[in-house]
């Protein structure tokens, strides 16, 4: 009983590293056919966004089952992504511009890894849920699990770069991937049957209906949810997008603003408070002031003029962004639901995400000629921040009242 939760975390881990290693590598193998133009990385991040709301999808209708069932059919969408392996791209054409690029980007992923990556992205909600129906002291709350699931998307994120890159070749990379992706399987499949082999489950596996029923959570809850996800995911393609284009060019910059990221989900949902809601409400308007401070009186120009002066812009913007970031993910823990809501509370989270990525590829380089949405989404940030001047007990939204 008492390593069962460790179990379960080593699982989320593996999942959520290999869901996040995928990334660079394929971004790595894409490099040469977008020419590193930072539309292309922005496509492929709202790619992986849109795979991840597929994913929590699925787990959110396999959540109306029993939670074995949910288990079994974890089990069955992994075995369906062995067919897509190795992840192998499909060229894409570096005369190809604008939004026809973006569904070249689209079109060429989902035929490598789409089922693979909804597989790995499935697990987080689908293992906590399997979790939540043992006996275990911590399975009525089980979010702490997404901790591991996060440190190993951060890991995944990070080791790319460090250990991969400058050793391993692009094809070893994705055959090393491969195997790691079978090790998962099995992972997962001791730590469903050691939940259902340890007699320590609850007599009563069925899902109660009522419990991930859209229905039985006011609408302004989820808007909130949906809300909450949306903002951070927005502004870390926002500030991946302003560096990249006013300042410099750098391939694989983005990794940067989605490991801080992940980190602030590490913080949010940890077992441990690292700060006061109304701390974090504080600091968030601290950091709007700040960059709206260093966006009208000091000129982008200037911010490139020597390396010193460069990094202490990107350093001072990465800490704007945490902070905002922190704090909205601080109160989407806070308010989490049961946990027998869990599948539909994922399900929110990425389809804020999902909504993120979508309007970063396909909608803002329609309609702005410039990087006008990372200041537009600092701005929308403070509609959030409803908790910094008391403790966060309600829920409000644009002035309405709504207990938690």
């Amino acid at each position: 009983m008492r390593h069962l939760s460790l179990f379960f975390s080593i699982a989320l881990f593996a999942s959520a590293l290999l869901s996040f290693s995928i990334q660079p590598i394929l971004g790595k193998i894409m490099l040469p056919m977008v020419g590193g133009a930072p539309a292309g990385w922005i496509v492929a991040m709202a790619f992986f966004q849109i795979a991840l709301l597929l994913g929590y999808t699925i787990s959110y209708l396999l959540g109306r089952t029993s939670a074995w069932t949910h288990g079994l059919g974890l089990l069955v969408l992994y075995a369906i992504g062995f067919t897509s392996l190795p992840p192998l791209l499909p060229s894409i054409s570096p005369e190809i511009h604008g939004a026809a690029l973006s569904f070249a980007v689209i079109k060429a992923l989902s035929s490598c890894i789409l089922i693979p990556f909804i597989a790995l992205t499935a697990t987080t909600s689908a293992l906590q849920r399997v979790f939540s129906a043992t006996k275990h002291q911590d399975s009525s709350d089980p979010y702490y699990l997404f901790v591991a699931s996060n440190a190993g998307s951060l890991i995944g994120l990070l080791a790319y770069p460090f250990l991969l890159e400058p050793f391993i070749g692009l094809t070893q990379q994705t055959a090393i991937w491969s195997i790691g992706y079978s090790g998962a399987f099995i992972l997962i499949i001791l730590a469903c049957g050691l939940a259902w082999f340890s007699k320590q489950s609850t007599p009563a596996l069925k899902c109660d209906s009522e419990s991930t029923n859209l229905d039985s959570i006011p609408v302004k809850k989820l808007i909130h949810w949906v809300a909450l996800a949306f903002v951070p995911c927005s502004l870390s393609m926002g500030v991946t997008t302003k560096i990249t284009t006013d300042l410099a060019g750098i391939p694989l910059f983005w990794v940067l603003p989605l490991g801080l990221y992940l980190v602030t989900f590490i913080l949010a949902f940890s077992r441990k408070q690292f700060a006061k809601i109304e701390d974090l409400g504080f600091w968030h308007l601290v950091a709007v002031t700040l960059y709206f401070m260093l966006s009208y009186l000091v000129e982008p120009s200037f911010w490139s003029q020597t390396l010193i002066m460069f990094l202490a812009v990107v350093t001072m913007l990465m800490i704007i962004f945490f902070a905002i970031a922190w704090n909205c993910h601080q109160i989407l823990a806070d308010s989490r639901p049961p946990a027998k809501q869990l599948p539909l509370f994922y399900f929110m989270l990425a389809l804020g995400g999902a909504l993120a990525g979508t309007m970063h590829a396909f909608i803002i380089p329609v309609i702005f000629n410039g990087v006008y949405e990372f200041p537009l989404m600092i701005i929308a940030s403070l509609f959030l921040n409803q908790s910094w001047s008391k403790k966060y007990k309600d829920i409000k939204i644009f002035g309405i009242k709504e207990t938690s």
